[in-house]
């Protein structure tokens, strides 16, 4: 049976006022509900505690800018291949490398050791403002004893294991945003406590620029002994021109490297103590569950008149 436009659009209106009728008959529950939703919001933003965001702006150090002698590179550069020996150094044009080293296990666990940031990061709960102090969850670390608590239940240790830290610190704690255009790369720390975030920000810069340093000098190290024990073993005049050249290459990238304390990144803009709090956005979190209350409240009550009317009428 084929319907006219005419009775499709008198059965579309009927249909519209029907379902507007249902949702009026139902307005009470849908409010209660959409109300009910609001207070458990506003109750799930409050008990959120602030957290506080640091950011530091880096640049990228450019190759040749950082080594001072791209120009003999270029000269040595077929001789040190044929010597076994590369002259592109990490500092400078490697900052790749050194964000997935930022990102890594390894760095992420031996930085958290080093500075003992494991119960600040993990164990955490929120900030006293007034007397600048950190509170930790009492059920899972001591601050008295300065340890980890046991679960009473699998009788394993609360401290979290070297993956745990790695995904919480990637996860929650840092973030990293590269501009390749601009060579601009921005770290940001967030923390319950501004001094803890602007704190790590800082340390964290210098850490990966000292480690990509450190690998740089011992591979210089390495370069040179290894020359050193060629141009020994070596009667032919030329070729100990070469390596002598070759070896004054590594000492030179070796001085600069220990000389230079920002080696792949140069700080911009340094990470202040930050007075605002970049978190939680306790209005979008209301405004979301107001939505989501008046949708589902909507949706139930005009599923509950069509499950009662079709039953009604079996």
């Amino acid at each position: 049976m084929q319907y006219s436009e005419a009775e499709l659009i008198k059965y579309s209106e009927i249909d519209v006022q029907s379902l507007f009728r249902v949702v009026w008959k139902g307005k009470w529950f849908i409010a209660a509900i959409t109300a009910l939703s609001i207070t458990a919001g506003v109750w799930f933003a409050l008990s959120l505690p602030n957290v506080y965001s640091s950011t530091t702006l880096l640049a990228k150090v450019e190759d040749g800018k950082s080594s001072g002698f791209s120009s003999l590179k270029s000269e040595l550069g077929g001789f040190a291949a044929l010597a076994g020996v590369g002259l592109n150094a990490k500092g400078g044009n490697n900052t790749d490398l050194a964000l997935q080293i930022l990102k890594s296990r390894q760095f992420v666990n031996e930085f958290v050791n080093k500075y003992k940031l494991k119960a600040v990061l993990m164990a955490t709960t929120s900030w006293d403002k007034d007397n600048d102090k950190l509170i930790f969850n009492p059920d899972i670390y001591d601050v008295k004893s300065g340890s980890w608590k046991v679960n009473q239940q699998t009788g394993k240790s609360f401290e979290p294991t070297v993956q745990e830290v790695r995904d919480y610190f990637i996860g929650k704690i840092i973030g990293v945003e590269e501009d390749n255009k601009k060579g601009l790369v921005t770290i940001t720390v967030t923390h319950f406590s501004p001094r803890v975030a602007k704190e790590i920000s800082d340390k964290l810069v210098s850490e990966i620029n000292l480690n990509i340093q450190n690998a740089d000098i011992e591979e210089a190290v390495t370069r040179i002994a290894y020359l050193k024990k060629a141009l020994l073993e070596t009667p032919i005049a030329d070729m100990q021109k070469i390596f002598y050249q070759l070896i004054e290459q590594q000492e030179q990238k070796k001085m600069l490297a220990q000389t230079q304390n920002q080696y792949v990144f140069k700080v911009i803009d340094p990470a202040i103590e930050q007075d605002k709090k970049s978190g939680p956005r306790r209005a979008l979190i209301c405004i979301a569950a107001a939505f989501a209350g008046g949708v589902f409240s909507l949706f139930g009550v005009i599923a509950f008149h069509y499950l009662v009317t079709n039953r009604s009428r079996r």
